[in-house]
């Protein structure tokens, strides 16, 4: 949730991260796309919540998994070692979720 509201306040996601990184500057690229940005925190929230709720945690999943599979991709894209490990069990999670 904290990535997603990081978003929907308008500050750069990983700040911390050099942009001379390409992590970093794919963030900061897209800390720059505006609303699209603004759009991907709110999904991001609204996915969290959906999944703390019993009843709505398939949807929650559902609408969580392209925003993971995407992380998961772009981590391998970049060489991103800060979620090798972390966005490929989100996915594997995920998918439980929804089976």
């Amino acid at each position: 949730m904290v990535a997603g509201w990081v978003k929907i306040i308008g500050e750069r996601f990983a700040s911390g991260l050099s942009i001379i990184h390409p992590m970093g500057a794919y963030l900061e690229a897209l800390h720059h796309t505006g609303y699209y940005y603004t759009f991907i925190g709110v999904t991001q929230i609204l996915a969290a919540i959906l999944l703390l709720i019993p009843r709505t945690m398939t949807l929650g999943a559902l609408l969580y998994f392209p925003i993971i599979v995407n992380i998961w991709i772009l981590s391998y894209a970049v060489r991103f070692e800060g979620s090798y490990v972390t966005a490929p069990l989100m996915v594997w999670a995920c998918l439980f979720l929804i089976v």
